[in-house]
């Protein structure tokens, strides 16, 4: 096993820098997933590792060899990586068992080990009886799985993916991305992974990279991505958010405070590191499956507020809502046993621990306390 490390990278077409001295490290049988929309620097990152871009400064080391830095440059023929490609890449005039085993071919592999690892390596993807087809012959998640295989026959020391599953319907990449990553554990391959789909990050990664306009804006595992985001551009790219504007009215210094409102007075748990005081203006959001909703809530509960149904989105096995709350609207998710209708006055409930507050430009009085006051 091998791992990869970028440190301070730079690539850079004509005057438009595309890559802002970025640094990450790909740990030894690591998924690492770079996460991010489109122009963000992603796939540019991936090619660097490969060998496919010259980057104009930084280091990139595969294991302990250094494969790109200052006056050093290995070709991607020598860095012992295998890259799956968002158009698969596979020649269509060659038969399957052809196209697995071109690159063992072009490394003089011998005939009977050559025949025996792309026979392993079509079993490994679910391809042992498909050896003499032809790629028309194949449907999209069959050919898929041709360039895996192809990128995986000769034992790489690191498997590259470029958005391998773009082009598959909704069921098949779900089917695919399971596949991908089982047969990364099994390999135990240290993995590379570029997508702009959030729920296979999530699925997929030990490791999820966010990145925005050539920046790493955060590092994390897919919890800490989503429940913990940094920046306010992975709070938003990452899921959706409630947003909304507070005035802090009292602080019972138990470990809550109470904030005002547009639609009402909400008791919120106090971050351990953080004291809030009168007068603060604070922003806070939550997630709209941290909302609770129902017809009407026992009396008693917590935080609960009047919301009226202005539209509603079947989603399955959920409902998302959009809510007024005197004239704030909200997103929330409903399950199957409580529906309600366009125009319904129900109640909303924000559970105290799930609304967090937002640092970013925000002033508090009072921030991480000193030795003498603990």
């Amino acid at each position: 096993m091998t791992n990869v490390n970028v440190e301070g990278l730079v690539v850079q077409y004509g005057k438009a820098r595309i890559l802002h001295e970025i640094s990450f490290t790909a740990e030894q049988g690591e998924f690492v997933t770079l996460l991010g929309p489109s122009g963000c620097g992603k796939t540019t990152s991936l090619r660097s590792i490969a060998g496919l871009e010259r980057p104009e400064a930084g280091n990139i080391f595969i294991g302990n060899k250094l494969v790109c830095g200052e006056g050093v440059f290995i070709p991607i023929r020598e860095r012992n990586i295998g890259m799956v490609f968002q158009s698969y890449a596979i020649w269509p005039h060659m038969l399957v068992s052809d196209n697995v085993g071109f690159p063992l071919r072009i490394r003089n592999i011998p005939k009977n080990e050559k025949n025996q690892r792309i026979e392993s390596a079509l079993e490994l993807v679910g391809l042992g009886s498909y050896g003499n087809r032809y790629p028309h012959e194949l449907s999209g998640g069959q050919q898929q799985r041709v360039a895996l295989a192809r990128a995986i026959v000769y034992e790489p020391d690191v498997l590259l993916l470029d958005e391998p599953l773009s082009n598959l319907d909704a069921k098949l990449r779900e089917q695919m991305r399971d596949e991908i990553r089982s047969l990364q554990q099994r390999l135990k391959l240290t993995t590379i992974y570029v997508t702009h789909d959030q729920a296979e990050a999530m699925t997929l990664s030990d490791k999820i990279i966010v990145m925005n306009k050539g920046h790493i804006e955060q590092v994390g595992t897919g919890v800490e991505i989503y429940h913990s985001p940094k920046t306010e551009f992975v709070r938003n790219f990452v899921g959706f958010v409630n947003e909304f504007s507070a005035t802090v009215v009292s602080n019972d210094n138990l470990g809550s405070f109470q904030a005002e409102t547009s639609f009402g007075i909400l008791t919120i748990a106090e971050p351990p590191t953080i004291h809030f005081q009168s007068t603060d203006n604070i922003k806070l959001w939550l997630r709209p499956e941290d909302l609770l909703l129902s017809k009407a809530f026992a009396v008693d509960r917590l935080n609960v507020v009047s919301a009226k149904v202005i539209k509603s989105a079947f989603q399955g096995n959920w409902t998302e809502y959009w809510l007024d709350l005197n004239g704030l609207v909200v997103r929330a998710v409903g399950g199957q046993f409580e529906v309600f209708s366009v125009g319904e006055v129900i109640e909303c409930q924000f559970p105290l621990d799930r609304i967090k507050v937002i640092f970013e430009n925000v002033h508090v009085k009072k921030l991480f306390l000193s030795e003498n006051e603990m």
